[in-house]
């Protein structure tokens, strides 16, 4: 009994050290999204990277998804910045948002930001959704990207939900029980022909549909969203 125990926690072991070891790297767009430019000044900072834009009074705090580099998100987050939301992209323990579901707190006292939201792409939104729903900070919504919230959030937050149609790997059932536990405002906007890989620059998650559109129309719509939503 003894020894099969061991066999077992052994083969926990190697599963989640493999989890943790192999992850999906940011392609050759991210990479180059992390540069500032004329518009977006990129910073790296002690809670991860700072894209500072035009805006003065809107910022995201972004949670990565679960064993996704955290700058594969650059692009899109690069875009918010230059088209008016700053944004702050947390580095994770071992890119796991869980290991690090405070994080928000720190970023969110070290600046003054009128309108402060916290939000993340899969794993990381749910986490965001976490962070929100315990925190006594002046939060102004939750940002779901193929996400959905594990716990209910103050009726003063706004929740926005964007995902895509083609996507296979977001719990839509969750979803869709999520909207029964939302008090306060809530926007859902599907994206059609987006999956659940686009809203980042990796390579495509495993059992994730095909996208009907470019990772470019995916993450610009997305933005026009995120900014048409949190404007109104």
């Amino acid at each position: 009994m003894k020894k099969r125990l061991q066999k077992i926690l052994l083969c926990l072991f190697v599963l989640t050290v493999a989890y943790l070891v192999t992850y999906y790297p940011g392609d050759k767009n991210a990479i180059a999204a992390m540069r500032s430019d004329e518009t977006v000044a990129i910073s790296r900072t002690d809670y991860g990277w700072y894209f500072d834009g035009p805006s003065e009074d809107d910022v995201l705090i972004f949670y990565a998804g679960a064993n996704i580099e955290e700058t594969a998100y650059a692009p899109l987050l690069h875009n918010l910045a230059e088209h008016g939301m700053d944004a702050c992209l947390l580095k994770l323990p071992f890119r796991v948002a869980l290991f690090a579901t405070d994080k928000a707190d720190e970023v969110i006292r070290q600046y003054h930001y009128k309108n402060c939201y916290v939000g993340g792409h899969s794993l990381g939104g749910l986490t965001a959704g976490l962070f929100a729903h315990k925190t006594s900070l002046d939060i102004k919504g939750v940002i779901l990207l193929a996400s959905y919230l594990y716990k209910p959030v103050r009726e003063t937050m706004h929740v926005i939900s964007i995902y895509g149609t083609e996507d296979k790997v977001l719990n839509i059932k969750k979803v869709k029980e999520m909207r029964n536990h939302i008090s306060g405002a809530y926007d859902e906007v599907i994206i059609e022909g987006g999956n659940h890989t686009q809203f980042g620059n990796y390579r495509k998650q495993i059992l994730d549909g095909d996208p009907k559109i470019t990772w470019q129309e995916q993450q610009q719509r997305t933005v026009e969203t995120i900014l048409k939503c949190t404007k109104e």
